[in-house]
């Protein structure tokens, strides 16, 4: 039985969902929002009022929960990956449309963000004054600007991020309800998350001796601990993404046929057989007659009359010489 390109597109996606690789990732991601909350988010800042902005004098710390909705909401949807592609039955449209929800949820986030940074930092170029005591830098043009420029930097990779995530989300929807199957935006998501996952590696690790310094030594190594396995399933993540990609790549690259030859007939030793004209065959239909009894026209000869140019005496068609005169007849 020769299954549907439906039907065919969610086989092919559980296939790859199915793999280890993928219960990796939903397990790590879990534990690090579970370790993550329970620790709570403290992050080494500094000092927030401005005029220690620029100093570095003290340190201060933001102790919030952290929890991370779209982070645990992204585990369960690989979770539910993982599982129902082991069911003959399933459809897998549950775990795509939370990927997808989780996907747009974050991009809106991050554009709101970008936007409120954005009118921050124009506010921060513009609005403050190099004459304000209460900062330690002078503000010029080359100041501003820069500052403008990693702002619009940082926004459009993240921007970027976002954007290719959520294509990613929606090409497995997308793949799971038509006949159409793809993967944009994975590979680009994928690459684009480890080296996200790379600058974040290097910014901790320059403020981690400065953590460590000021948050008591069980919480420190609870926060590392939190960190790594959160970096851990980050990496693991992206390379879900990657190989998802390079899977529907190569699998749809098998699809394509290539144009067949035209077929060359080798010659038979047999003599063609020609085209044989047959001669209708004639119905013997009662009560008409035979094309032999049928009786013919007269033609334009036997209905001419001869008359002799001698004695002036009527003759038959068939006459030659005058039967009065003996004339001969000129035909």
């Amino acid at each position: 039985m020769t299954q549907s390109p439906f039907q065919q597109n969610i086989d092919i996606i559980k296939d790859f969902f199915r793999k280890p690789i993928i219960l990796v990732t939903a397990i790590l991601a879990l534990l690090s929002f579970v370790l993550d909350a329970t620790a709570g988010s403290q992050r080494v800042m500094n000092s927030i009022p401005l005029d220690k902005l620029f100093n570095n004098t003290s340190n201060a710390f933001i102790s919030t929960p952290n929890i991370n909705l779209l982070s645990l909401l992204t585990a369960v949807a690989f979770l539910l990956f993982y599982l129902m592609s082991r069911n003959e039955k399933s459809q897998l449209k549950a775990p795509a449309v939370m990927f997808k929800v989780s996907a747009i949820i974050q991009l809106v986030a991050i554009s709101i963000g970008l936007a409120a940074l954005i009118v921050c930092a124009v506010a921060f170029s513009f609005v403050l004054q190099p004459s304000d005591a209460a900062l330690s830098i002078p503000l010029t043009a080359f100041t501003t600007s820069l500052l403008l420029i990693v702002v619009l930097i940082v926004g459009a990779f993240v921007l970027t991020l976002a954007i290719s995530q959520l294509r990613y989300a929606n090409s497995i929807r997308k793949s799971l309800t038509s006949v159409y199957i793809s993967a944009k935006g994975a590979t680009l998501f994928g690459i684009m998350n480890i080296i996200g996952i790379a600058i974040e590696v290097v910014t901790y690790t320059i403020n981690l001796p400065t953590m460590l310094s000021a948050i008591a030594l069980p919480m420190s190594m609870l926060q590392i601990c939190s960190f790594v396995i959160s970096v851990a399933a980050g990496i693991t993540f992206s390379v879900v993404a990657i190989k998802y990609g390079s899977y529907i790549k190569n699998l749809t690259g098998r699809f394509v046929t290539e144009p067949q030859q035209p077929v060359t007939e080798e010659p038979s030793d047999e003599q063609p057989v020609q085209n044989v004209q047959t001669v209708p065959i004639q119905q013997y239909i009662p009560g008409i007659p035979s094309p032999s009894e049928v009786p013919q026209a007269p033609t334009a000869q036997s209905q001419q009359t001869i008359i002799c140019k001698n004695c002036g005496e009527q003759l038959g068609p068939d006459d030659y010489f005058c039967n009065n005169c003996g004339t001969p007849i000129e035909r």
